[in-house]
């Protein structure tokens, strides 16, 4: 089964990108008789790879529709991205039998809030919720989903998060552009599974509201550092931290792995010390494993002096007092190695090697020192699964406060990487639509990020950066972001293109923005950014360029109920196409002219366009355009 559906996933992708060999063709004809895919015309509608949904299927090419099921079979979806409890989980004993008898399918709940006390972080509310999840696996098994929210410096959008959830079953749909569509497309992808669903780091009740209540067969977990009445949560959890014989526990547990021998008491005192926080606890733990020439009571003496500092008995003041300690010593034994943790600040999600790399400025092997000796000092955390690393939240704040003044270099460095990383997944989609998107969804949050920096800075450099970004990634960022979430992107993508006088990047950035109101349904607005790309790309002598702006305002007269305009501009289309040599423009103009035709009320002209259409479909082995074609005629 598992080579069937390989076979069959790759003759799509070739027929997608127009490359479907005889032997494709009659395997996907095979398989559309035992009803695994089924043909369908997509009748006039935006047609892009494997996107949008149709009357409850998806779209994969122009004229191959999916079922869900199908779509599940020859796609695999992403289902168990729960991350792993960290090995030293300590203690929650009671916590954990609350959760877990609350959450289970006959229990009393099927979402909850886990916060922390006086919206305290490193109080392991991440931890927690992870641990509940797995033991909760054998009731949920069919998804185990971890979605990250961001609630730092740039949270994501409830629409954000919605999409997130059905990326998960369907990892390469295109999605609608509002709440309430995707909000109903979630739940229908969620119908009928029994899983369970960590919302992590949430900022405020919006953020999650519209999954809640969970579909029936869930269970949803909501963390966060903030306090917030949850509606539809029968269960809120405010978090407290450890007790004492936990803490001594957690620590007790790190000491004997690093072979370090230190008294009770004094383990007593450094949990007291660190406020009993899971995050406070390990570093200090690590920290007295690491430097082994320092005596104990030389690291209670100096966690007494940096929390006397920092003027804060509790809360995350006993993360910083901790890590204040380790930093310090980290600077008098390798400034430069604390410096580079400083640097890992830029990063708001988790990172691969090449990417601190590309930040350091360094070669992979010193790179992946580095990050060992780092990982050691508990100062990142690492996804081996993933090979990713990561800085807890609270610890990127302090790395970001206490940055050096290169800060700006190594947000540019970060940017330029990721600006490279996304222009390679939007490449690899040409071929490997999934394992593009897979890379590009790894990018984003940092792309995200590096765009808002961007966006601030006024320099020539931060203006190509803008400008690219649009453009360098077309395909993936129209499948991952709405029209809606596009908008502000091209927008800023023009202004920087005309603050570098780039006409040509700004006629591509004006034509997007008309694709964005159009697909928003305002073909109005369209038609004032398409006459402005038109006139660019006439001054500029870019026919092809003029050829698209033409049927653009073709396709928004059409849609504004005046067919004969749009003829108008479809003929010019068609002219220049013919003129230049431009067979699938050429295709295009004709199909469009048989639709405008056939808006008219001219059905036998309409089929002379469809026809040609048809011929130079198939000559140039366009079988989206054939599809079309064939519909039309029908």
């Amino acid at each position: 089964m598992a080579d069937i559906a390989s076979a069959i996933r790759e003759a799509l992708e070739r027929l997608n990108h127009r490359q479907a060999t005889e032997d494709d063709l009659r395997l996907l004809q095979e398989a559309k008789g035992k009803g695994v895919i089924r043909l369908a015309v997509a009748g006039g509608q935006r047609s892009v790879a494997i996107a949008g949904d149709v009357e409850g299927s998806t779209i994969l090419t122009g004229d191959i529709v999916l079922t869900k099921e199908a779509l599940e079979w020859l796609f695999p979806p992403t289902l168990h991205t729960l991350g792993a409890p960290v090995a030293d989980f300590t203690g929650r004993k009671a916590d954990i039998a609350e959760l877990t008898a609350a959450l289970k399918p006959d229990g009393r709940c099927d979402s909850a809030l886990i916060s922390g006390l006086r919206g305290m972080g490193g109080i392991g509310k991440t931890e927690l919720a992870r641990m509940v999840g797995h033991l909760l696996v054998a009731d949920y098994p069919d998804a185990q989903l971890e979605i990250a929210l961001q609630a730092g410096d740039a949270p994501k959008t409830p629409e954000q998060v919605l999409a997130e959830v059905v990326r998960a079953f369907a990892p390469a749909a295109k999605l609608p552009d509002s709440v309430g569509e995707l909000q109903a497309l979630c739940r229908q992808v969620m119908a009928g599974a029994r899983g369970f669903l960590l919302l992590d780091n949430a900022a405020d009740a919006d953020q999650v509201r519209p999954l809640l209540p969970p579909p029936a067969g869930w269970a949803v977990v909501v963390t966060s550092r903030r306090r917030f009445a949850l509606p539809g949560a029968c269960l809120d959890k405010n978090l407290d931290v450890l007790s004492p014989e936990d803490a001594r526990e957690l620590i007790g547990r790190i000491l004997k792995a690093g072979e370090r021998a230190v008294p009770e008491e004094q383990v007593a005192r450094i949990a007291d010390l660190c406020g009993r926080l899971p995050l406070a606890l390990r570093i200090a733990a690590s920290f007295l494993v690491q430097n082994r020439t320092w005596s104990v009571k030389e690291y209670i003496a100096a966690l007494e002096a940096e929390r006397l500092e920092r003027l804060d008995v509790e809360g995350e003041g006993s993360v910083r007092a901790s890590l204040g300690v380790s930093v310090r010593q980290l600077e008098e034994q390798s400034p430069k190695l604390a410096e580079r943790w400083r640097l890992l600040g830029v990063f708001p999600a988790p990172f691969e090697r090449e990417a601190a790399a590309a930040v350091w400025e360094l070669p992979g092997d010193e790179t992946r020192d580095v990050l060992t000796e780092l990982y050691r000092w508990s100062l990142v955390e690492y996804n081996e699964k993933e090979g990713t690393y990561v800085l807890h939240d609270l610890l990127r704040e302090y790395a970001l406060a206490e940055a050096p003044e290169g800060l700006d270099g190594a947000r540019r460095r970060h940017a330029a990487y990721y600006l490279a990383a996304g222009a390679a997944a939007d490449d690899l989609y040409e071929t490997d639509a999934l394992a593009g998107l897979r890379r590009f969804d790894a990018a984003l949050p940092h792309l995200r990020a590096a765009w808002a920096w961007m966006r601030a800075q006024g320099d020539a450099d931060a203006a190509r950066w803008l400008s690219d970004f649009a453009s360098w990634m077309a395909y993936v960022l129209d499948l991952r972001m709405t029209p809606r979430e596009q908008i502000p992107v091209l927008e800023a993508a023009l202004e920087a293109a005309r603050r570098l006088r780039d006409r040509k990047a700004e006629g591509i950035h004006l034509g997007n923005l008309g694709l964005a109101y159009f697909a928003l349904g305002d073909p109005r607005r369209a038609v004032g950014f398409y006459e402005q790309q038109l006139a660019i790309v006439r001054e500029i002598g870019d026919r092809r360029g003029e050829g698209n702006a033409l049927g653009n305002l073709g396709n928004a007269y059409l849609a504004l109920g005046d067919p004969r305009r749009a003829i108008g501009f479809y003929e010019q289309h068609l002219a220049i196409a013919r003129e230049i040599g431009d067979r699938r423009g050429e295709g295009n103009a004709l199909g469009n002219l048989g639709l405008a035709y056939a808006d008219l009320g001219d059905p036998r002209r309409a089929i002379g366009f469809y026809e040609q259409r048809l011929a130079i479909a198939r000559e140039i082995g366009d079988r989206r355009g054939e599809g079309n074609a064939l519909g039309n005629l029908g």
